[in-house]
């Protein structure tokens, strides 16, 4: 039994190496205009909305693949992108209290009786 899904996981890899070795499809040109990119982008992202019940999964799984070299991006592009997903930068206020001790008029020390009721002298 365990060699059955072994020889099944095989298969699909191997299928798989195959489907992207041999599509000239999936090679990305290098130094092409914008309107290039954003074909191919269009390309996958109805790809991926063709399985509409694994949509959500394939999208999160494929945005997630891309998103990490989001830090590499100048400052400008980030703020972009953000403002695409809809991203809002929060703040968080901190209010602080202040608390100034007033000076009590009797300066006189205060003996440490603690649940002591009387002197003790």
């Amino acid at each position: 039994m365990a060699m059955n899904s072994e020889m099944s996981i095989i298969m699909e890899d191997f299928m798989d190496d195959l489907t992207f070795k041999d599509d000239e499809t999936n090679l990305i040109e290098s130094n092409s205009d914008k309107s290039y990119y954003i074909g191919k982008g269009e390309f996958i992202l109805k790809q991926l909305r063709g399985d509409k019940k694994n949509y959500p999964d394939n999208y999160f799984h494929f945005l997630s693949s891309f998103l990490r070299d989001f830090k590499d991006l100048p400052q400008d592009k980030q703020t972009n992108l953000k403002e695409i997903m809809c991203i809002q930068d929060t703040v968080k206020v901190v209010e602080k209290k202040v608390v100034v001790n007033q000076k009590n008029k009797n300066n006189k020390p205060k003996l440490n009786m603690g649940n002591m009721k009387y002197d003790d002298y």
